[in-house]
């Protein structure tokens, strides 16, 4: 059974805490990240891990709109489902990240490794497009 409203947890099972919030900080160590917007009203955190390894040594934590997973693994996947209007703020030390189906602001920062922002469709952000003149 899956508890709404926890507050903690590890990654022995998917983790679902409250997203009464516009914004929401994210702090990560390194590892394959994947942060996706969907349609409810909650954050999700789900992890796949090699075999034997033990999942209660990803820490999951949520306090005042503060996300914070830590873990002492080398090789884990992390996915974070977040409502898609979310305001975000990301920090990671490492890693391959992906940030998709959000259009609510992003300010993500990764200090070493790839990452992959989808903003989709410039009419979700009021872009126009626009002739400068001389061109």
């Amino acid at each position: 059974m899956i508890l709404y409203g926890q507050k903690s947890g590890t990654c022995g099972k998917p983790w679902i805490g409250p997203a009464a919030f516009e914004a929401l900080a994210i702090d990560l160590r390194s590892g394959d990240i994947e942060i996706v917007g969907t349609d409810q009203p909650l954050v999700r955190v789900t992890c796949q891990m090699r075999d034997g390894d033990n999942p209660e040594s990803v820490k999951i934590s949520l306090a005042a709109n503060h996300l914070r997973i830590m873990r002492t693994l080398h090789d884990v996947r992390i996915r974070i489902e977040v409502p898609e209007k979310t305001n975000l703020l990301i920090r990671a030390s490492a890693g391959d990240m992906t940030v998709s189906g959000i259009t609510g602001d992003k300010d993500v920062e990764l200090r070493a490794g790839d990452l992959t922002i989808h903003v989709g469709a410039p009419e979700l952000y009021g872009c126009r497009s626009f002739r400068m003149a001389g061109i």
